[in-house]
């Protein structure tokens, strides 16, 4: 069976796309970082469950981007993405916003303790907006999307593995940072995948091999990569 990185955290699992983008209330009596990861199945979501997805703004054409560029994931699981009117009583309220480049999402069950007037996902503020003459959305907006989704699901970053491709040992701006190897060996896992959805572009410079990495927009453009799929659906078996 294959399985993909996954974290399922005690405390609050602050998943940040990049330091620049720390843009989440922290909740009420929980102690809110960006790395504090403490792996634990009962923070997946329910088999089965509908997880009631509001947006607090956006254009109608935004949000039926985000809904139709989030089917990649409802396709590989048993879990159902219920997009409802009111942020009343939701799992997950998505806002568009001019602060970032690209996407914020708390990770897994971890979005349930976010106080429910608050935001539990960001994206940036023209995604799924249509180019000149009409033109369809870039691929960063739905690689964008599907990466915040993955999150949400219990997904965290791929190239944080201690088991990859990535030298942690060069000080690197690129999202999080090395997970440590006592914590990763309880992680679900499954083999390092440089294609993954989860995985952010690397340089030459700072891999192993010597070889870049293109990261979840450039290389697969945007779509989930086979071992994604494989893991996604073994966690959340349909």
């Amino acid at each position: 069976m294959k399985f993909k990185l996954l974290v399922i955290a005690l405390i609050a699992i602050c998943f940040v796309a990049c330091k620049k983008e720390k843009q989440f209330n922290k909740p009420v009596g929980l102690k809110a970082t960006t790395e504090a990861i403490i792996p634990g199945k009962k923070y997946l979501w329910p088999q089965k469950y509908k997880i009631k997805i509001a947006f607090l703004n956006g254009t109608k054409e935004q949000q039926e981007f985000v809904k139709q560029s989030s089917q990649a994931w409802q396709n590989q699981i048993n879990l159902i993405f219920d997009y409802v009117n009111s942020p009343v009583g939701s799992d997950i309220r998505i806002k568009f916003t001019p602060k970032i480049l690209s996407g914020n999402s708390f990770v897994g069950l971890d979005n349930k303790v976010i106080d429910a007037k608050e935001p539990t996902m960001f994206l940036f503020a023209t995604l799924g907006s249509k180019g000149k003459n009409g033109a369809p959305a870039p691929i960063f907006d739905l690689a964008t999307v599907r990466h915040e989704f993955g999150h949400m699901l219990g997904l965290t970053h791929e190239q944080g593995r201690p088991d990859g491709d990535v030298k942690w040992d060069d000080q690197l701006d690129i999202g999080g940072k090395k997970i440590d190897s006592a914590s990763f060996s309880k992680y679900l896992k499954s083999p390092y995948d440089k294609k993954s959805i989860m995985h952010y572009a690397i340089q030459a410079k700072y891999t192993k091999s010597g070889l870049g990495i293109p990261g979840y927009v450039y290389d697969l453009k945007g779509e989930l990569s086979q071992i994604d799929k494989d893991f996604i659906s073994s966690i959340y078996p349909r």
